[in-house]
């Protein structure tokens, strides 16, 4: 699998992926991309052939309190979509989970994420509405 957990010096080569969209604009937010998270394995990266390029990426957090994986980001170079990577970094985050539950909020506008989460296995299982207005969708992977 050519997913792996990121390093900080990746950090810049992320953000270059995660700028093309809106949804994953935010990542630079030391919520997600701190330290600690790379420290953590909490971060993976899809990488070229090349090893330099970075294709896609994906952010979790395993919640031990909830004991589920949560997924924060997950983005794709725009000219790769559709293209597997991101159905690698869903199945990284599901091999690396200590958990049997992946979960995600989804923003409710993002029809093309809905699709695809709903594509790899996910299953709406509520709805709510963010800090600044915007409705997202609660999506669950569960193992069994």
């Amino acid at each position: 699998m050519p997913v792996r957990a990121a390093s900080i010096s990746e950090h810049e080569k992320i953000m270059k992926v995660a700028r093309q969209s809106k949804y994953t604009r935010d990542f630079s937010n030391h919520i997600f991309s701190s330290e600690r998270n790379y420290d953590n394995g909490w971060i993976g990266v899809y990488k070229k052939k090349d090893g330099r390029t970075i294709l896609g990426f994906i952010c979790l957090r395993h919640a031990v309190r909830k004991k589920e994986t949560v997924v924060y980001q997950l983005g794709v170079d725009e000219s790769n979509k559709r293209s597997g990577i991101g159905r690698e970094l869903v199945e990284w985050a599901m091999h690396t989970s200590p958990y049997k539950v992946v979960s995600l909020n989804v923003d409710k506008a993002n029809q093309e994420a809905i699709k695809f989460y709903k594509k790899v296995g996910f299953k709406k299982v509520g709805e709510g509405v963010w800090k600044n207005g915007h409705e997202y969708i609660t999506m669950k992977w569960r193992t069994q």
